[in-house]
């Protein structure tokens, strides 16, 4: 009896164990049921949001293939999701671009996941444009490349504009350097000019000096009747062909008139108001009018500046 009371409480005993870890597994696997729940309206909330954003994302295996688009990427390649999945992503990259993004992304590593590429995609219409991605490769606790992420915005018209700046700054690189030319040859001609007026103006003072310098000593000497001061006028004036006076008197700035270049000229000679007047036929009064307003137009306010010695200065 002793020993059937011992057994008995033995299975009594197993029983309530069995029981206990029965209990035991069954909230061990409702809790798993939770966090598989929890997990999955996670994914659902995580899909939703990025299913909404304006942004073009996608994930993908390592060998390219598509795992995920949202709306805005499928929109964008007028694609479905089913569609693009299992397909690569290198089938709508610009032929040109792919061996650089193929470099690009084998240079990624944990340490080192994310890259930034622009690059040109190809549209279902053909249509080439400019995208701007930033892909992240993701990797398990073992180091190793899971997959990759990628989100992406339309860069064409920030690019075309840049297109668009580049060749602007070629043009005026190119009207830069022929306005240089144009300027350089400007400046030959100035310096023939130059060279010219120089020639001239020693025919001319070479002319005066050879020419009609001596033939006006022999009226001087020879001719009677002429007021002297009158051929000493003539002398000084063609002693002025030679000078810048004549040059200067007659600027636009000072807004001379010919009657009072004319009269500065005497002046500038010595002859006086009474002079003037008599070889003009004007009275006195016109050429003291006229001296005032050549006073004024070439700024002598001050009454103790002479004006001969001013225009002898010019």
């Amino acid at each position: 009896m002793p020993d059937t009371k011992k057994l008995s409480q033995k299975c009594l005993d197993d029983l309530a164990a069995l029981r206990s870890e029965v209990a035991r597994l069954r909230e061990s696997e409702n809790r798993h049921h939770q966090t598989e729940e929890a997990l999955r309206k996670s994914e659902q909330r995580y899909r939703a949001v990025v299913s909404d954003q304006t942004e073009l994302i996608s994930r993908f295996l390592p060998d390219f293939t598509h795992t995920f688009a949202n709306d805005a990427y499928c929109r964008y390649f007028d694609k479905t999701a089913d569609e693009l999945l299992g397909q690569s992503v290198l089938i709508f990259i610009e032929e040109e671009d792919k061996d650089l993004f193929l470099e690009q992304i084998s240079k990624l590593s944990p340490q080192n996941p994310v890259m930034t590429p622009d690059h040109r995609v190809i549209t279902k219409s053909g249509e080439v444009r400019w995208n701007h991605w930033c892909t992240r490769a993701i990797y398990n606790d073992s180091a190793k490349l899971v997959e990759y992420q990628s989100v992406g915005r339309d860069i064409t018209e920030r690019k075309l504009a840049e297109e668009a700046l580049k060749d602007s700054e070629k043009l005026l690189h190119l009207q830069k350097k022929v306005l240089e030319q144009k300027n350089a040859a400007l400046r030959e001609i100035l310096e023939q000019i130059e060279i010219e007026k120089q020639r001239i103006k020693n025919d001319v003072v070479s002319n005066v000096d050879n020419l009609l310098f001596p033939i006006l000593q022999k009226l001087k000497a020879e001719i009677s009747g002429i007021p002297k001061q009158y051929v000493e006028l003539l002398e000084s004036n063609l002693e002025e062909l030679a000078s810048s006076f004549g040059r200067k008197i007659s600027q636009t700035t000072l807004r001379l008139t010919s009657r009072e270049i004319e009269i500065c000229n005497m002046v500038k000679n010595g002859l006086t108001s009474k002079d003037i007047a008599r070889a003009l036929n004007v009275s006195i009064h016109t050429i003291n009018s006229h001296r005032n307003n050549i006073r004024r137009k070439v700024n002598i306010n001050n009454e103790k500046v002479n004006l001969v010695a001013f225009l002898k200065s010019m």
